[in-house]
């Protein structure tokens, strides 16, 4: 008897290898130990009655869906595919049998098959785009990536994939619009609940950040990244939702190159990695090692040590003593020459509009251009997970409600950006005012904030991914054992940046009419005699920002001047 359940299972696998399901002539992907079978097309045949014809390349294959025999290649209506609406099909040759939960989805789906480790090894990538009857097939080498994410317990795992060529040389590919480039991340979302708040925050801050200095000179650069929603398959295995996108390197900020005659090192780019102290700039930092990748919770990045060991920290390291050490006025008359001060403000205000807990120096790259020309040091966000209400982890911790509470404040605890804010060099907090509430007018404001959060999720629910991935993954370990829900997560978005964007009206006074320093809509003589008595010390300068007329960061004579000149029409 046994013999014969052996028999019956190598048949049956045998049969399951050789039959290959179409839909409409369009391949499916299919998980046989859960019994899903996934098929890709176009987003428009969503939200109608969808029919196409459904065929197996065995001849002699028998097929039914829902009970229903269906002759091999011939036209079935499904009507609604929405929403996780699955099909039971079966296939049989008369000897074995396989039953299928058939789905749809209007996302690519991309399928890995390879033995992954936290180390990178050979692999393939199959990216199967909705509408196309064939799949690309990638040669590649993988890994996991991530920190927490990759614990020994994580089941859901992010993947860094690079892609080669037949003999392992690195190969450049476009993939869905994005950049053509060898050098990809799979980003699994496992903390966020909802599984979209990295994707949407990179969207945002691409779409309103201030360009770092030198890119007027690169046309093709990008402060962030792209990336879109996929479903991922792994050794057959379904994997969920995933974000197929590029990662923050040279290529990316267009950072110049490192002369390979001379050894010269231009651009540099490096990464926080965890919360030392030369992170977060709050004590005088230890001397570097050019030998080393790693000082002081940085990671460097670009150039790879290997290329050009020994490398060259000393822009990082003056820039951070200086963030640290300098004095209040040497602070306030230098710090420009130091760090990208219009992209630290925006950086500033999305750590802030979004509560990015796990962003306030980790989680973030610096880079410079090139140090032969300028070394002025500028910045991007990474992994914004942990944002609009999401911990970084979902496991309780004692600061957590706090953390994700919008109408608590979020302080920044990076001693560069407490510097900022307190002595204002070139203007920077009144600039930081003057930019929220020209923003606050359209991107951030409230409505157009939950409009941009809830819109992907509700895509997602109505492609179904947002059920598959519930199924698969709701009451893992990954995310504490609790129940995904996509409609909660909707509801908690919705009420979250009204409530975010009313403290931070409070927390970043509107700063008025230029000259206008009591705020009351014009600026006449009790406008000039507050701002000389700002000037003199008598009254705090920080409650009036509207008194840094010329808003260079200081009140002095050139305001009293410059409101003179307002107020006679002049200026």
């Amino acid at each position: 008897m046994k013999r014969l359940v052996i028999i019956g299972l190598v048949a049956l696998a045998l049969f399951t290898v050789h039959a290959h399901v179409t839909i409409g002539g369009l391949p499916t992907v299919a998980d046989t130990r859960r019994g899903l079978l996934l098929c890709a097309v176009p987003e428009e045949c969503f939200g109608q009655t969808f029919t196409a014809a459904v065929a197996c390349d065995n001849p002699d294959a028998k097929l039914t869906i829902n009970g229903v025999e269906l002759p091999n290649a011939s036209t079935h209506v499904f009507g609604d595919i929405a929403r996780n609406h699955t099909f039971t099909l079966t296939v049989s040759d008369g000897t074995a049998m396989q039953t299928w939960q058939l789905a749809f989805t209007p996302l690519p789906i991309v399928e890995l098959k390879g033995s992954f480790t936290s180390d990178y090894s050979p692999c393939t990538m199959m990216l199967t785009q909705p509408g196309q009857d064939t799949g690309e097939m990638l040669t590649a080498k993988g890994k996991y990536r991530g920190g927490i994410t990759n614990s020994p317990g994580s089941h859901k795992h992010n993947f860094h994939i690079k892609l080669v060529d037949s003999l392992g040389n690195k190969e450049n590919h476009p993939l869905l619009g994005m950049r053509d480039d060898n050098n990809w991340i799979l980003d699994a979302g496992q903390i966020d609940m909802a599984r979209i708040r990295n994707h949407v925050g990179m969207e945002l801050w691409r779409e309103f950040a201030t360009p770092p200095y030198y890119f007027h000179l690169t046309p093709n650069a990008v402060n962030g990244v792209h990336s879109e929603y996929v479903e991922l398959f792994v050794n057959g295995d379904y994997h969920g939702l995933y974000s197929l996108g590029e990662a923050i390197d040279r290529k990316q900020l267009r950072l110049k190159k490192f002369d390979e005659n001379t050894g010269a090192i231009h651009g540099l780019l490096w990464k926080a990695v965890s919360w030392e102290d030369p992170v977060r700039m709050y004590t005088v930092v230890a001397n570097y090692n050019n030998g080393k990748e790693q000082w002081g919770g940085i990671a460097l990045k670009y150039p790879d040590l290997d290329d050009v060991s020994p490398t060259d920290w000393t822009p990082f390291y003056e820039a951070a003593h200086f963030a640290t050490a300098s004095d209040a006025d040497t602070f306030r008359a230098h710090v420009a020459e130091y760090f990208d001060l219009p992209v630290l403000r925006d950086y500033y205000l999305i750590c802030q509009l979004l509560k990015a807990i796990d962003n306030r120096g980790k989680n973030m790259y610096w880079f410079i251009y090139d140090q032969a020309v300028d070394r002025r040091i500028s910045a991007s966000p990474w992994d914004l997970d942990a944002t609009a209400g999401q911990y970084w982890t979902d496991w309780w911790d004692a600061d957590k409600a706090a953390a994700v509470n919008p109408t608590v404040e979020m302080p920044m605890m990076h001693r560069l950006f407490e510097r900022l804010l307190k002595y204002n060099p070139d203007g920077f907090y009144t600039q930081v005012l003057r930019r929220y509430w020209q923003l606050r007018e359209s991107t951030f404001a409230p409505d157009s904030l939950v409009a941009r959060y809830v819109a992907p999720i509700e895509r997602l629910q109505r492609a179904g991914a947002a059920q598959r991935e519930t199924n698969r993954w709701s009451g893992d370990s990954d995310i504490a054992n609790l129940t995904l829900d996509f409609d909660q997560q909707k509801a908690l978005i919705a009420q979250w940046f009204p409530r975010r964007i009313a403290v931070l009206d409070q927390q970043f006074p509107h700063p008025g009419i230029p000259g206008d320093t009591d705020g009351n809509g014009v600026v006449d003589v009790d406008d000039l005699n507050l701002t000389i008595n700002i000037m003199l010390g008598r009254v705090p300068a920080y409650d009036y920002p509207a008194a840094d007329a010329n808003e260079d960061g200081m009140t002095d004579i050139d305001d009293v001047n410059l409101t003179i000149n307002i107020m006679l029409g002049k200026g």
